[in-house]
């Protein structure tokens, strides 16, 4: 029996591709085909068989039926790249892209379910703005939550206080997800976008006190309405504009935990936390 060939649009074919951050000579590889071949599929110029149009669906993490749509669905971008190290300067990881994803997939889920049962969603964060106090921000935030010293003095380890810490962001109406990606890129992100809840992802790679840093830095996102992939590296002078605002989230974070108002007093007990 013959083998059934397809003719995938070739601009969908491209999109496939690039929503996992993947170069024509990466698929090739992986496919152990020669480059020529995956070019002349991206250019309509050659059928697909199904095995062949498959192990595309596989390497995209697509289903069949998304590469053999008319045109390319619009795709929301890629959250903002707010790292400095070298190893992020050509962009995001396929591992990452595909998280994120996930994180896109899994809050909408969330979503759907919510409004067929009929719970009303709502978040509660107070807005700040990076011109701010970041030490009153973080006392008021401290209240916000209602997680106070003496509270956090009482968790036994700091894997309780990151339960804790992440229950009570969710409380507030924020999606936390723990994927796992390359640490060498990234600690964590934060996907702000209209009409949908805020998610916030941190990488299962990271210590346990580098997820709960990591959790109040994107909260800072989140509360500044301005979300993004952290890593929280020195930045250079060129990226002033960033550098500010990573900075402002890395002050948070640490004004949150340590507040000036009780560091001396409790330092010795909870400086692990």
């Amino acid at each position: 029996m013959p083998a059934i060939e397809t003719n995938p649009e070739p601009e969908v074919l491209i999109w496939a591709r690039k929503s996992l951050g993947l170069k024509s000579s990466d698929v090739a590889a992986k496919l152990s085909l020669p480059l020529g071949k995956l070019e002349r599929w991206e250019a309509g110029a050659e059928a697909l068989n199904l095995s062949e149009l498959g192990n595309l669906a596989r390497i995209y993490k697509r289903s069949l039926a998304a590469l053999l749509l008319p045109k390319p669905p619009l795709d929301p971008l890629p959250p903002t790249d707010l790292r400095s190290h070298p190893e992020g300067k050509e962009g995001l990881s396929s591992e990452t892209l595909l998280q994120v994803r996930n994180a896109r997939r899994i809050r909408n889920i969330f979503q759907e379910v919510a409004l067929r049962i009929g719970t009303p969603l709502s978040v509660d964060v107070n807005p700040a703005n990076v011109n701010a106090d970041v030490e009153q921000i973080g006392t008021a935030e401290r209240k916000h939550i209602k997680i106070d010293i003496e509270t956090q003095t009482t968790w036994s380890s700091n894997k309780q206080a990151f339960d804790q810490w992440r229950k009570s962001i969710e409380q507030k109406g924020i999606l936390v997800f723990i994927f796992s990606m390359p640490i060498i890129e990234l600690r964590g992100f934060s996907l702000i976008e209209r009409n949908e809840i805020p998610v916030i992802v941190i990488n299962s790679k990271d210590s346990i006190n580098g997820r709960i840093f990591s959790l109040f830095h994107e909260y800072a996102h989140i509360i500044l309405r301005n979300g993004g992939v952290c890593n929280f590296s020195e930045l250079d002078n060129a990226e002033v504009g960033r550098s500010r605002l990573e900075q402002f989230c890395n002050a948070f974070a640490a004004a949150f935990l340590t507040p000036k108002y009780s560091f001396l007093q409790y330092a010795p007990t909870v400086w692990h936390r």
